[in-house]
């Protein structure tokens, strides 16, 4: 019975030890974690600012570090055994000498991910979060007033839960009737803000190298956008809606519209809608006003509140609108979230924007 009840307390004291090491080591992830979903990062912010935090950060960091290097020179590795292969072509047929070059274009790519991976750990994810970016341009490009894309090019969607509900109906349209592919990476409870828990300019450089065939992209972020971001020059947390936060936010927004200009990729970005909580839809109301300042020439802005307005809530939030001359609900309970017919609404704007080979991909008149 003593025996028992001496490994019932080591059990106890293991698991306790693992809780402290990995919220010691995890810290600075926690802390991203907490802000993300609770909207406030303590307690894990103190702990990761502290003296003893940043020297378990230092650790976890390392370690990171030291296996992307493991991976590296495993890399590495293959390709001088590809290259000792290729120098010995002349024995080889051409079917194996094809395929061994591909392997080599694989393992070479993964390489340079690996590398800007580690490059970006170094410096921190936001090259474009400097005062000097503002999000104007001053390019004489011209302005987007529609989305222009080829059949045999494919759709691409981000953004948060509010486009995982209306993604989906503009995807149907263009597969069943137009014969055009897309791909969505919408993703619950991401945005701009918390980039260590999911990075979307990040992930939008990767999707587009591997996807070269993207003809259109079209964001739908904000949603979870209004709380504290992480200031890329002090790791410090900046306060919602102060001149830095918005400094460091748009810094976010410009890289991924300089992403999808570098790869020729037209920009539709849909701004999150009024929201029921005046708090929440107070900053809603903040983001807007700095995604209407993207220049057109970069991106096309759809206002998802304007589309949403019914006659008597004018700019306030209203969970229901004339659809076809009935009053029908459009927005879900919490205030937040689209109900199948406020998903098609802002489906049916979007595609009303975009035209596919030179022809219009929907036309206003039809219905719901």
């Amino acid at each position: 019975m003593k025996k028992k009840k001496l490994t019932i307390i080591h059990i106890v004291l293991i698991l306790l030890i693992s809780i402290i090491l990995i919220t010691w080591f995890k810290s600075d992830k926690l802390a991203s974690y907490w802000q993300q979903e609770q909207g406030a990062s303590e307690p894990f912010e103190s702990l990761s600012e502290s003296s003893i935090g940043k020297i378990g950060n230092a650790v976890d960091s390392f370690n990171s570090e030291k296996e992307i290097n493991t991976q590296i020179k495993r890399l590495n590795e293959e390709v001088n055994h590809i290259a000792n292969r290729l120098v010995a072509s002349d024995t080889l047929k051409e079917s194996e000498l094809a395929e061994i070059k591909k392997a080599q274009a694989r393992i070479e790519a993964k390489i340079n991910a690996l590398t800007k991976q580690q490059q970006l750990a170094t410096s921190g994810s936001d090259v474009s979060s400097t005062k000097a970016n503002t999000g104007v341009n001053n390019s004489t490009a011209t302005s987007i007033n529609r989305i222009a894309m080829d059949s045999d090019k494919k759709a691409l969607f981000i953004g948060d839960s509010l486009m995982q509900g209306v993604a989906p109906w503009v995807m149907r349209k263009l597969q069943n009737d137009l014969q055009v592919k897309s791909i969505n990476l919408s993703k619950h409870s991401t945005g701009l803000t918390v980039s260590k828990f999911f990075d979307w300019p990040a992930t939008l450089e990767k999707s587009l190298q591997d996807n070269p065939d993207i003809g259109a992209l079209f964001v739908f972020l904000g949603g979870n956008d209004g709380q504290s971001i992480i200031d890329p020059e002090t790791k410090h947390y900046v306060r919602f809606g102060t001149e830095r936060w918005d400094e460091v936010y748009t810094g976010r927004i410009r890289r991924i519209l300089d992403t999808a200009k570098e790869n020729n990729v037209p920009v539709l970005w849909i701004t999150p809608p009024n929201m029921k909580r005046a708090d929440l839809n107070e900053k809603t109301a903040h983001l807007v006003e700095l995604y209407k300042k993207i220049p057109k020439t970069d991106a096309m802005i759809l206002v998802s509140k304007e589309i949403l307005q019914s006659d008597t809530a004018k700019d306030e939030y209203s969970d229901s609108m004339l659809v076809n001359g009935k009053l029908k609900k459009t927005r879900t309970a919490d205030g937040v979230h689209f109900t199948t017919t406020g998903q098609k609404v802002i489906a049916n704007a979007i595609m009303e924007k975009v035209d596919i080979d030179g022809q219009p991909m929907f036309s206003a008149t039809e219905a719901y």
